[in-house]
C-alpha cells in the first residue's frame, strides 16, 4: 500500500509508518492500492467528520481528506490512527463490494479498525465526536425548525455504533492482539526487502 500526503499532515505521516505493514498483513487486498490523505477543502466540511473516504476515480486512487479545523482540536493520536483506520475501513468494504450506505457502512469500517487493534480507541473517538456534535448543536441549531429529525437520526448512528464496539470489545482482546501480532510478524518474514 502506498500513501501520499501532499499537505505533510504529521498524524498522516506518523499513521503510514506505524500501521502500513499490519493493514497490509491483515488485509492483504490492498497491497497494490494507493491512497492519498490530503486536506479537505473548507467549502466541503460539515464541521462533525473530521474525516471522509473518497473513491479514487480518475487518478484511480483512493482519498481520505480531513478537515484541518476539526482534527486539530483531536490531541490524542491513537483517536486520530483509529479513525484514519476507519476511513481505511471504508476504503476495505469498497474493495470488497460491501455495503457501505448508511450506518451499516459506518459499522463495517468500524469492525475493520476492530481487526486492527484500535477498537478502543475509534470507541473514544466516536464518544468525543458524539459530545462535540451535541455541544455543536445545541449552541448553533437550537433555532432553526426540521433539524431535530436529523439530529436525532444522527445520534442513533452514534449510539449504535458505540455499542457495536462495546460488544466487541467485550470479548477477549489479547487473543486479536495475538493473532495481529502473528499475521504482522508472518508477513515481515514473507516480504522482506
Amino acid at each position: 500500500m502506498r500513501i501520499t500526503n501532499p499537505s505533510n499532515w504529521e498524524p498522516a505521516t506518523k499513521y503510514s509508518k506505524k500501521y502500513i505493514k499490519r493493514l497490509e498483513a491483515l488485509f492483504p487486498e490492498i497491497r497494490i492500492t494507493e491512497l492519498e490523505i490530503a486536506k479537505m477543502d473548507s467549502l466541503y466540511s460539515d464541521g462533525v467528520n473530521p474525516l471522509v473516504y473518497e473513491k479514487g476515480s480518475l487518478d484511480n486512487k483512493a482519498h481520505i481528506y480531513y478537515d484541518e479545523i476539526v482534527v486539530k482540536n483531536i490531541k490524542d493520536d491513537k483517536i486520530l490512527y483509529a479513525l484514519l483506520s476507519h476511513e481505511v475501513g471504508h476504503m476495505l468494504a469498497d474493495y470488497k463490494r460491501e455495503n457501505c450506505e448508511g450506518t451499516e457502512g459506518e459499522i463495517i469500517a468500524d469492525n475493520y479498525v476492530y481487526k486492527l487493534g484500535l477498537g478502543k480507541n475509534l470507541l473514544n473517538a466516536l464518544i468525543l465526536l458524539k459530545d462535540n456534535y451535541n455541544r455543536n448543536r445545541e449552541s448553533i441549531f437550537d433555532s432553526l425548525s426540521g433539524i431535530s429529525e436529523s439530529n436525532t437520526k444522527i445520534n442513533i448512528e452514534f449510539n449504535r455504533r458505540i455499542e457495536n464496539l462495546k460488544k466487541k470489545l467485550r470479548r477477549p482482546l489479547f487473543i486479536l492482539n495475538y493473532m495481529i501480532q502473528i499475521r504482522v510478524l508472518l508477513y515481515r518474514i514473507t516480504h522482506k526487502k
